[in-house]
This record gives structure tokens, C-alpha cells and sequence, in this order.
């Protein structure tokens, strides 16, 4: 009869567990003593406090993540996959939560250090960086017409 109980209790508590959640974000990140504002898409999966996912750069390369959520604060690693086994360009995002928005920092592996944003998106990878592509300036990711606009004079 324990057994039993416990084989229930078990498939109870496993039942219960959080469904993943997936978030989507579009921003920038910028390199030291720079003003340029380089693209980063990052598309999460979170399941209970740990974070897998892919990200893409201006250039569609596209990077492994794996990290954690703690609250609001995001610990990010992004891997570029064309690094394939080798770490030595592996990237860490950390970043702080507000509301539909995270800011924080990004250090290279080497120790080189900048700032990065981000927002929410429904947009795919693809559609999401256009609108960030040079030479038009960062918009917000609903304004499809800022987007038309860029296409137009591109």
C-alpha cells in the first residue's frame, strides 16, 4: 500500500510541473567605446528556473543559449554553432527584466564587455532583424511601416 502511495505522489508531483514557456526578443547589443548598434534576436525556451534556446545576429548566424532565470535577472550563454566544440568565442548575457524589456550586460570569453537591450517580438528571427538591418535606424518591432519605409529606400 505504500508503494502505491508513493507511485501516486510521485506522478502527482510530476504532474504538476510548469509548462515550458517560450519568449521571443529583438534588441541590440553594443561593443566597447562604440555607438553602433549591432542586431541580436534571442528566441527562449524556460522550464521551471533554466533557459534553452537559439539566437541569430544581423547576419542570421545563429548561437546555441543555455542558461538561467532567477526573478527578473536572465544569465545567458550564447555558443556560436560555426564555433562548433571550441568555446573561445562563447558569449555571456546577463540582464535584468522590466516589464517587456531586459537590459544588462554581454562579456566576451576573452573579458571584452558591452551593454545590450532587448524587447519582445512575435516576429520570427528573419522578419524581426530586418527591421534593425542597416542603414535604417532600430525600430519598434510592430511598426510594420517603419519597415516598409526602410525597404523602400534601401
Amino acid at each position: 500500500m505504500e508503494a502505491i502511495l508513493c507511485t501516486l505522489m510521485i506522478m502527482l508531483v510530476a504532474g504538476c510541473e510548469e509548462a515550458p514557456k517560450s519568449e521571443r526578443w529583438i534588441g541590440t547589443y553594443l561593443y566597447p567605446n562604440s555607438s553602433i548598434e549591432f542586431p541580436l534576436y534571442l528566441e527562449l525556451t524556460i522550464r521551471g528556473g533554466q533557459v534553452s534556446g537559439r539566437a541569430f545576429d544581423g547576419n542570421m548566424e545563429e548561437a546555441t543559449i543555455a542558461g538561467t532565470l532567477s526573478d527578473i535577472h536572465y544569465a545567458l550563454l550564447l555558443h556560436p554553432l560555426n564555433q562548433g566544440s571550441s568555446s573561445s568565442q562563447d558569449i555571456h548575457y546577463r540582464g535584468k527584466r522590466s516589464e517587456n524589456t531586459i537590459e544588462g550586460e554581454w562579456e566576451h570569453v576573452v573579458g571584452m564587455k558591452g551593454r545590450w537591450r532587448a524587447t519582445t517580438t512575435e516576429l520570427g528571427a528573419a522578419e524581426a532583424l530586418r527591421l534593425y538591418a542597416p542603414p535604417c535606424e532600430p525600430a519598434q518591432t510592430a511598426q510594420k511601416a517603419k519597415r516598409a519605409a526602410c525597404d523602400k529606400g534601401a
